[in-house]
């Protein structure tokens, strides 16, 4: 009885069972990389569409808080490109802030709030309005019908603000790129 068991669990292998050969894993692992190398561009693709929809959302976001600031407050907010959060500049490719503009100075002042900051880089970012974009309590905004336009190479989107404050977004082609 011990001779069976021993001769039992020394047995050879079924010779069903059988592993790949050598030629089929080297056509498997070049199937592999020729999927690999085509879909690389499209994931490169994908993350600069991720990074310009998470701009777009993002300056969504603080175009419509400098809009319910003014109109809670009563009071004029403005949002502008800033290198140093005091100072507003011409260039939309700065980050921006939005702060509560007390005596309409479009400048930062010491006793004036910052609400919120926004960095849009890489893109593009532009204004046709000016240097700044300022909202005000009882009017809407300080300037007539304005678009925002945010570009990057192959995306786009603008923000088109009626004159009341209200927002509404498209994707038309980039015009305004510098």
């Amino acid at each position: 009885m011990l001779a069976d068991y021993t001769r039992d669990s020394q047995s050879t292998p079924n010779s069903s069972t059988k592993g790949f050969s050598l030629t089929e894993v080297l056509v498997i692992l070049a199937l592999l990389s020729l999927l690999i190398t085509l879909t690389l561009p499209n994931l490169s693709g994908l993350k600069e569409r991720e990074n310009h929809q998470y701009i777009a959302s993002q300056l969504e976001k603080i175009i419509k808080l400098g809009r319910e600031h003014a109109l809670y407050q009563q009071a004029t907010v403005t949002l502008c490109p800033t290198t140093n959060q005091i100072l507003c500049h011409s260039n939309w490719q700065q980050p921006l802030m939005l702060f509560l503009d007390k005596n309409q100075d479009n400048q930062r002042n010491i006793n004036e709030t910052l609400i919120a900051t926004l960095n849009p880089t890489p893109l593009n970012l532009t204004w046709n309005r000016g240097n700044h974009l300022s909202f005000y309590g009882e009017n809407g905004l300080a300037a007539s019908n304005g678009t925002l336009t945010l570009c990057s190479a192959k995306l786009n989107q603008q923000f088109i603000l009626n004159r009341q404050g209200r927002l509404r977004k498209t994707d038309q082609p980039c015009t305004l790129m510098r």
